[in-house]
């Protein structure tokens, strides 16, 4: 058993090693009822701001470049 802290109410608990294993580093509730008011708190989290400009954003960097490449290819033949 692994101990864990509750990121609701801040009580130590223990937790299986499974358990932790999945949990990627996040510390995991202590009972149903800090975990419902996790989950109420996440989605009353503001969303990000989307990105001043799109060639930020990685995937559209690589569709671009791949339509361009398709564009160069489709030219020289």
């Amino acid at each position: 058993m692994i101990d864990h802290v509750c990121p609701i109410c801040a009580r130590a608990h223990r937790v299986r090693e499974a358990r932790a294993s999945v949990a990627y580093g996040r510390q995991l509730t202590c009972s149903p009822e800090c975990e419902s008011v996790r989950r109420k708190r996440m989605r009353e989290r503001p969303a990000a701001a989307a990105p001043a400009d799109v060639a930020s954003v990685p995937h559209t960097r690589v569709t671009a470049t791949a339509a361009a490449d398709l564009l160069r290819t489709a030219a020289a033949a």
